[in-house]
């Protein structure tokens, strides 16, 4: 039995949601209880064709104990899903987190679980407090965002309004009221919560392009009351984009808005150089970090700044005092680059395709040293004896099975990721590609165009170019590297393969180890990963 809650602000879809999740599962032959936690009571409605039903809060309410029948708040909708309102008081009335307690407390004394294949809920997420957390606090269900390798992010320990439990993002929410009059109210309070509970050295405030429409005078608002911190602004009217064209977004405004062409702190004895286009949110960013930072070093060079991956306000303001830029990912860094070259004249290295492989990687350091007038001698080496390492262990596996010559494999990720991938499979191992997904382009960018040709040339030249109008869930590969919610997909299917992870969000693996695709050190993680899963 599996158990599946789904939280979100009033007004978003989760209702509907919900319930298309029940309604598609149950014709799957499963057995399906759908749990609502909503004090308006009404998640239910779309699978019991618009009837309201009796809430387990009213009927504890008018109901003597000994009388409690589970049959008069269980009841069945589309295609047998058992339907279940939790039920609330009247808004501004009573705790509606107390209410979903004492309801769940209730639904216990019926062991009603054992009945059921999977159980969904339906839950409000306006405002987290401890009964709201219930189906994630009582085992009843699995946060995405809650497994044990992300210890920091735990919905108990940050129950405040802003922080929907999870610390690193406060957010405000809006509801019907604020787009007539506005959510200056909630802003206001919001930063004087943040202003004396929490300590930075900059607050950088984002409108959604939902919030940007109804104009409010953010810059404004913020600067009335935030005085003695650093502050910046950022609007976002207009669709949704892509996390790379917002991440690049924020970057550029950084740099615009703090750093500084100061060059008495350039250093005399070694070259400095920033790294862009890295963000948090690359799977295995902390790992890349170390192996960068390391390559580096062996051809005495510094890192300045990693921009907008955990680098400090003294970092980005120390920005201009490199004498290079160093571009991982073009797409996430590569207008940070030229607005650096703009402003204070500091060159920049495009990687050509993300540093992984043994060759592709030699040839970015190589380009970066020449550009530099620095020794690479020390990094060669390192590089020779890595290639040594991996020879030894594909020869062995090659000489009993003929592998990993010849293996299929599928990659979904930006242009970047998949030409650095794709090259480093099929010139280095001999696989083969069966399907080449890229993440969609906005329509109004040019992000990763010459990534994108590379790639198409590269494949052309194996006869392998129709890779690239193939689903990856359609693929039959023999290997997949994708993030968690692709490789689950191609569970589902059935589909015998070995899937590995090289974006967020995950499977829930717990990485213990700072890992990285990147430079040698993830060439030879790579090249395990690929060999262990031909082998298991």
């Amino acid at each position: 039995m599996k158990e599946v809650a789904i939280y979100g602000k009033g007004g978003i879809g989760k209702s509907t949601l919900s319930a298309n999740i029940s309604a598609a599962l149950s014709l799957q032959n499963k057995k399906i209880l759908q749990i609502s936690c909503d004090p308006k009571h009404d998640s239910t409605r779309l699978l019991l064709h618009g009837k309201r039903i009796n809430t387990v809060l009213d009927y504890i309410k008018t109901t003597a104990i000994n009388d409690y029948r589970i049959s008069d708040i269980l009841f069945s909708g589309f295609n047998n899903i058992g339907c279940i309102e939790a039920g609330g008081p009247e808004p501004g009335v009573g705790c509606a987190g107390r209410g979903i307690i004492t309801a769940f407390e209730f639904l216990e004394k019926f062991h009603i679980k054992k009945d059921y294949d999977i159980i969904l809920y339906d839950v409000l997420g306006d405002v987290v407090c401890g009964g709201f957390a219930v189906p994630i606090r009582r085992e009843y269900s699995e946060s995405d965002n809650q497994y044990s390798r992300q210890f920091e992010l735990d919905p108990l320990n940050y129950p405040e309004l802003w922080f929907f439990g999870q610390p690193r993002i406060p957010c405000t929410y809006l509801d019907k009221r604020d787009y007539v009059y506005g959510s200056q109210d909630k802003i206001v309070e919001a930063l004087h919560f943040f202003k004396e509970n929490i300590d930075c050295e900059l607050i950088a405030v984002v409108n959604s392009p939902g919030a940007s429409l109804i104009g409010d005078n953010l810059k404004q608002i913020v600067g009335e009351i935030i005085v003695d911190i650093p502050l910046i602004t950022f609007e976002t009217p207009g669709y949704s984009k892509q996390i790379w064209q917002g991440y690049s977004q924020a970057c550029q405004q950084l740099i615009k808005e703090f750093a500084i062409n100061d060059n008495k702190n350039k250093s005399t004895t070694k070259k400095r150089v920033n790294i862009l286009g890295l963000s948090i949110y690359h799977k295995y960013y902390q790992g890349d970090l170390i192996e960068l930072k390391r390559l580096l070093e062996l051809c005495s060079i510094e890192i300045n700044c990693v921009l907008c991956c955990k680098s400090s306000l003294d970092e980005i303001k120390n920005i201009a005092n490199a004498d290079l830029n160093i571009v991982l990912d073009s797409g996430y860094g590569f207008k940070s680059a030229k607005l650096l070259e703009e402003l204070f004249d500091i060159p920049c290295i495009v990687a050509d395709g993300l540093p992984i492989g043994f060759e592709s990687v030699e040839l970015f350091f190589n380009d970066i040293c020449k550009q530099l007038a620095c020794d690479n001698s020390a990094f060669i080496i390192e590089s020779e004896k890595a290639r040594a390492l991996s020879y030894i262990n594909i020869s062995r596996v090659n000489s009993i099975t003929g592998l990993p010559k010849g293996v299929s494999f599928a990659i979904q990720g930006t242009a970047s990721q998949c030409l650095a991938y794709t090259r480093y499979f099929i010139q280095y191992f001999g696989m083969v590609a069966d399907a080449i997904s890229i993440f969609k382009k906005a329509s109004d960018e040019k992000d990763y165009e010459e990534e994108y040709l590379a790639l198409y040339h590269l494949l052309s030249q194996y006869d392998m170019e129709n890779t690239l109008q193939k689903d990856i869930l359609a693929t039959e590969a023999q290997i997949v590297f994708a993030d968690g919610n692709i490789i689950a997909k191609l569970k589902t299917r059935k589909h015998s393969f070995c899937g590995i992870e090289i974006n967020l969000p995950t499977l829930g693996y717990i990485d213990i180890v700072p890992k990285t695709h990147l430079g040698i050190t993830g060439s030879l993680f790579l090249c395990e990963q690929v060999l262990n899963a031909l082998l298991f």
